[in-house]
């Protein structure tokens, strides 16, 4: 691509660095594997958003990627998560004072707050609470999600695996 003539190339800031790996999900979303350690980049990665159990799931996966190891022994690792630590399960949500979709989370947990804050939330089989027992299936399914992102496996495959449905062999 050629820049126009007008274009004042002095703004642009050219880097060049080499890592031991770097599994870029989008051009926002990446990991960069550099010396024995993981560095996320990117909210889709990292953020206050994820519970902690996201977080520990993406850092297990990206490893095994890294390590050359098949995801389905990690998945494994998530397929009981009645013994995970209910803290795990927290993800934090800031409102403001907006108008949300009516479809969205966020609609429905502004209505119960109606002011500007930062909740943290459990999902439960009853919705997005302050506290409760998880709703394990949900929490499967965005580890599913993720792992999709991460590995290009099926959301849908990696979820019955880890609804025990399906056994290792499929991965």
């Amino acid at each position: 691509m050629k820049l126009p003539e007008w274009f004042d190339s002095s703004r642009l800031k050219l880097a060049s660095e080499t890592f031991d790996g770097m599994l870029s999900l989008d051009d926002k979303n990446y990991v960069v594997f550099d010396n024995g350690k993981l560095i996320k980049h990117g909210s889709g990665l990292k953020g206050r958003h994820l519970p902690a159990l996201c977080d520990r799931f993406i850092e297990d996966l990206c490893w095994a990627v890294f390590n050359e190891e098949r995801p389905s022994k990690v998945y494994q690792d998530y397929v009981d998560l009645s013994n995970v630590p209910l803290s795990e399960f927290f993800f934090s949500v800031t409102l403001g004072k907006r108008k949300y979709s009516k479809t969205s989370m966020y609609y429905k947990i502004a209505k119960m707050a109606d002011v500007s804050a930062s909740l943290y939330l459990i999902k439960t089989s009853e919705g997005y609470l302050l506290e409760g027992e998880p709703d394990y299936d949900y929490y499967k399914k965005r580890l599913a999600d993720i792992a999709e992102r991460i590995t290009s496996q099926k959301a849908k495959s990696v979820r019955r695996f880890l609804m025990g449905q399906t056994t290792m062999e499929a991965f």
